[in-house]
């Protein structure tokens, strides 16, 4: 089972607090969500980084977890497995990137709809941030390097919407999930 952790805050101001606060926030609901799992206290979390820049808790190898944020959003997915999040708020995107970023058969999925594109574009770029989260090789393993719509990629990918945002899923098998709405935490509480 994944759990997905969705917070919207009306807590931020700043583009600059806006992504330290809702950083903040991930890492409070992963020691709540810690906690839960383990049935332990959730100052007992300690966070390591492993080389490659993917986060953990250390001594946990049973609890995965997943951060990312968005405009005012957090999310963050917990496992007993790897797993990959990524949320973003659903805007007018810079199709640009697409040719970039994008293999041709991801840039056909997308303008194969002209009513559609955008939703389309953060889709496909939701799904491969997940699946560079949930392989922890991060943006080292490049973009273009893989395609999520290939159905033999190896791993399972589930894509929704809630609240104006598109969130992405990657793990190593399908596996049920549900969303639990998180309420905002008392800023004091809050561990740095």
């Amino acid at each position: 089972m994944i759990d997905i952790y969705f917070l919207k805050t009306d807590l931020l101001t700043s583009k600059s607090e806006q992504k330290k606060l809702c950083s903040l926030l991930g890492y409070e609901i992963v020691r709540q969500a810690y906690s839960a799992f383990t049935g332990k206290d959730k100052a007992s979390a300690e966070f390591a980084v492993l080389n490659n820049g993917k986060p953990l808790i250390k001594g946990a190898d049973n609890f995965h977890f997943s951060i990312s944020h968005s405009g005012n959003a957090v999310a963050v997915a917990v496992s007993s497995s790897p797993l990959g999040l990524d949320i973003e708020i659903l805007k007018p995107a810079n199709l640009k990137i697409a040719d970039r970023f994008f293999t041709q058969a991801e840039n056909a999925y997308i303008f194969d709809s002209p009513t559609d594109t955008n939703r389309r574009f953060f889709e496909i770029w939701t799904k491969k941030e997940a699946v560079i989260k949930q392989s922890g090789m991060g943006l080292a393993q490049g973009l273009e390097g893989f395609d999520v719509t290939d159905t033999d990629l190896g791993r399972w990918l589930c894509t929704l919407e809630k609240d104006g945002f598109i969130l992405s899923i990657c793990a190593e098998k399908a596996e049920d999930f549900r969303i639990i709405e998180v309420e905002n935490p008392k800023i004091n509480n809050i561990q740095t």
